[in-house]
């Protein structure tokens, strides 16, 4: 799940969205609107409660909460939450538990391992995923026995090389799912592949990049939020295919039609409609 900050401007203000992205479709299934006067604490379980919950789903620190992991549980699907410092407890406890068998190389302490290596816009980066499920440091980090199911600490090292510039970031998740590295590593890093697979055709694709502010609605005269409302939509549909981003984005923009050899299914048709709406009520 991904949510796009924003600041209020103009008579209507910004349209803060919570949407839930499938990562294997690329597509936003649903999303919803945070009320002005809340956050998305709120409204991540209303966007929950839309859907048909199936398989793993990961969210970031704000929906690191106990009755949201309990919620996803309840719709029988598995949760993969960031812990950071708004559950300070929590994650120093998980820094001290894997600093510890760290240590001690694991000895006598049930975990698994991945790592990945890959090369992209110049720079070599390598994770490294360490998870445990061992009864013990499950009952130390959560004594109360809060987080519903709880199953797996996860850590993950991120380290970037760019010539001779080397950063490093360690993450902590907790998770519902047995405690494989493999598939927890997967999920982590496909948490983030919204930002280009989705937010990338907003904001190249779909203009919303050249509006006054990249997650910022015109004045009323420009445009209705439901126009903006029907981006998100959009956008998963439009990246598919190699036709996708270069006829919706470019060539409807520049009121060239679709190319002849569109995939012609309802869902990709309905996708550039979606796309003529918005780039015509952004304007």
């Amino acid at each position: 799940m991904c949510a796009a900050p924003t600041t209020r401007v103009g008579d209507w203000g910004p349209l803060h969205l919570v949407s839930a992205w499938v990562q294997t479709n690329r597509l936003v299934l649903a999303q919803t609107a945070v009320d002005d006067h809340s956050n998305e604490i709120t409204a991540i379980p209303e966007l929950l409660r839309m859907l048909c919950l199936e398989g793993c789903m990961t969210l970031d620190a704000m929906g690191c909460q106990k009755a949201i992991a309990r919620q996803i549980r309840e719709q029988e699907a598995d949760y993969v939450l960031r812990v950071r410092a708004n559950h300070q407890g929590l994650h120093d406890r998980m820094e001290d538990t894997f600093a510890l068998e760290r240590a001690a190389d694991f000895a006598d302490c049930p975990h698994d391992y991945a790592d990945t290596v890959g090369k992209d816009h110049g720079r070599i980066e390598t994770r490294r995923c360490g998870t445990t499920g061992d009864p013990a440091y499950l009952a130390h980090v959560d004594p109360d026995r809060d987080w519903c199911d709880l199953a797996s600490l996860v850590r993950v090292e991120c380290e970037r090389r760019c010539g001779d510039r080397v950063a490093t970031d360690t993450r902590c998740f907790i998770s519902s799912q047995p405690p494989r590295a493999q598939p927890l590593l997967q999920a982590v890093r496909g948490h983030w592949s919204i930002e280009n697979a989705h937010h990338w055709v907003l904001d190249g694709r779909l203009r919303r990049g050249r509006q006054p502010h990249p997650h910022r609605l015109r004045r009323p005269q420009h445009g209705h939020p439901e126009a903006h409302r029907a981006q998100p939509v959009a956008a998963g549909p439009v990246a598919q295919g190699r036709h996708c981003q270069q006829a919706v984005g470019g060539r409807l923009e520049q009121g060239l039609p679709v190319p002849p050899d569109w995939p012609q299914d309802q869902t990709r048709l309905d996708a550039i409609a979606l796309a003529k709406g918005a780039l015509f009520q952004s304007r």
